[in-house]
């Protein structure tokens, strides 16, 4: 433990945070839950490193300094039962405008800080009786005051269930879809949703249940439920608890890891290794990138535990993840790849980029198609095959730090797709620096054959190359075929209305001549105009067209 001059200067540096902290919450404007200010956002980074510094003191001696941070985050991020704080961390580290790139990102962000630092709070008090965040209750979530009493109803019958007074238990293995914090009396709870783990299900087989349980949505779960009901505006509802939970990787699972490696090894649940690395990984709440990223001399330790109520001279799981290490350590061709793909260890997803009878001298050896190549050199801005990655889980997965060039063009591309906006003004560009050193690293970076993906800068703005030749392409054809119409169209739609009734003056002329002088028509309107009903009589006229013409 360190000496109590340092132990002060720390507990009096947490204090300093925290009185900034508290004065951005009381002053902050938080509107439509946009992302916190960089300023409050500097002041929680600090808060939660003088925490995990105040945590490692207790561990070892050191003197106030910089290194000690660096030691003090080391330590803290090799305890599983600290994720929060050092996921927080995490998250602080990254610039919000990178969160805003999903559509949803803000809000997702805002739940998240909520969630972690009432759990930071509660734990330094219940730890060190520092009571921090005192005003943490006007941090402003917008929360639907109608859904609120609904919540606080399921927050009772949560806390009225465990796994050891629950009677009608159901259990089976599960992928988890999405959670979502909710929050009553300042106590976290969770709205999970999740579908069977069959490799078959689809978005109709999505259950909802609630629990107080912090469970890890990286890998297949096992989940204990327990049906219950609540009362809402006078009717009965039901409802599904979560009392238990565990890791349960599905064994296919491991034995497509073991393909990637040209191996076949046949994974069973039955396995000491097996269920020694599940456990591990539900009590620790890791996932398998966290555990082989962890320093040397811990994961020598963590695998030394799992592994020693294994009796089999043969690990072959750890085989697997000592070979998937070494490449991710070294930072190797298919180590973004591995990432990925141990961060979810997703059976389907794993089928699409395998290719069992060759391995990929570009990419270090690995069983891989060449198609995951351009995911290998900039994940952020590249699908796997047939598959996109979150931008959620590709931060907590790989580091983004010297990807900036990856989050610029990704920024650009949904410009595009989501927006509809082609060209982005220069001006609206400001969370990122060095223009056009971004573009010219992003292009450099590009495979061969996606040479159509280059950004270009004109007049101020910067767009992809391919879809603004596919822009002209497309208006090119339009203007093609607006040039000339369907021969005899009005007389045939004349013959063809003898035998139709439409009822609406305007949809029979609009048909009469909306191919009589061009090949192109457009349809729009406000909702409910009758769009859907027009398009339906065209369907009927061209079905039945070859009969006039």
């Amino acid at each position: 433990m360190v000496n109590s001059n340092t132990m002060s200067k720390i507990d009096r540096q947490i204090a300093i945070c925290n009185d900034a902290i508290c004065r951005n919450i009381e002053n902050i404007d938080f509107s439509n839950r946009k992302a916190m200010s960089q300023d409050i956002i500097k002041k929680l980074r600090d808060l939660v490193e003088h925490i995990m510094l105040k945590i490692y003191a207790y561990t070892a001696e050191f003197d106030y300094s910089y290194e000690s941070f660096k030691e003090a985050i080391i330590f803290v991020k090799s305890q599983g039962n600290l994720k929060f704080i050092w996921k927080l961390h995490d998250y602080l580290q990254i610039s919000t405008s990178h969160f805003t790139l999903d559509p949803d990102g803000s809000e997702r962000v805002m739940l998240k800080y909520y969630e972690y630092l009432l759990r930071i709070k509660e734990y330094l008090w219940n730890n060190f009786e520092i009571d921090i965040l005192q005003n943490l209750d006007k941090f402003p979530l917008n929360i639907d005051t109608t859904m609120q009493e609904y919540y606080e109803k399921i927050a009772e019958k949560v806390n009225r269930h465990s796994k050891y007074n629950s009677s009608h238990v159901y259990s089976d293995r599960f992928y988890i879809h999405k959670i979502k914090p909710f929050f009553v009396r300042k106590k976290v709870y969770y709205e999970v949703t999740f579908i069977p783990a069959t490799g078959r299900a689809s978005k109709f087989d999505r259950i909802i249940a609630f629990t107080s349980l912090d469970i890890s949505d990286y890998y297949a779960v096992k989940l204990e439920i327990e049906e219950d009901e609540i009362q809402v505006l006078g009717k009965t509802m039901p409802i599904f608890i979560i009392v238990s939970w565990e890791v349960s990787i599905r064994p296919c699972e491991i034995t497509r890891l073991s393909n990637i490696f040209g191996k076949n090894f046949k994974s069973q649940e039955k396995n000491a290794e097996y269920r020694s690395l599940m456990s591990y990984l539900t009590q620790s709440g890791f996932n398998l990138i966290e555990l082989l990223c962890l320093e040397d001399a811990n994961y020598q330790s963590v695998k030394n535990q799992i592994l020693s109520k294994s009796k089999a001279n043969v690990k072959p799981i750890f085989e697997l993840l000592d070979t998937a290490r070494g490449i991710i350590i070294q930072a190797l061709p298919g180590s973004n790849v591995l990432r990925y793909l141990l961060f979810h260890l997703n059976n389907s997803v794993i089928k699409k980029q395998l290719d069992e009878h060759n391995s990929n001298h570009d990419l270090s050896g690995l069983c891989l198609k060449n198609g995951c190549i351009p995911f290998d050199k900039m994940p952020f801005n590249t699908s796997l095959i047939n598959h996109n990655p979150k931008l959620s889980d590709l931060y907590d997965c790989i580091d983004s730090r010297e990807r900036m060039h990856e989050i610029f063009a990704r920024f650009i591309r949904n410009n595009s797709e989501i927006l509809g906006q082609l060209y982005t003004p220069i001006k609206d560009l400001d969370g990122f620096d060095e223009i056009d050193t971004l573009i010219n690293t992003h292009n450099d970076l590009l495979h061969k054959n996606h040479q159509g993906r280059r950004l270009e800068k004109r007049n101020q703005h910067i767009y992809i190359k391919s879809y603004e030749d596919d822009t002209v392409a497309i208006i090119k054809s339009l203007i093609k075929l607006s040039n000339t119409g369907i021969q005899n169209y009005t007389s045939s739609v004349d013959e063809w209305l003898k035998s139709y009734s439409i009822d609406c003056e305007e949809k029979k002329t609009a048909l009469r001549q909306m191919f009589e002088n061009s090949s192109v028509a457009l349809i729009y309107g406000s909702a409910g105009t009758g769009k859907s009903t027009l398009i339906n009589h065209i369907s009927h006229l061209f079905s039945n067209m070859i009969s006039y013409i």
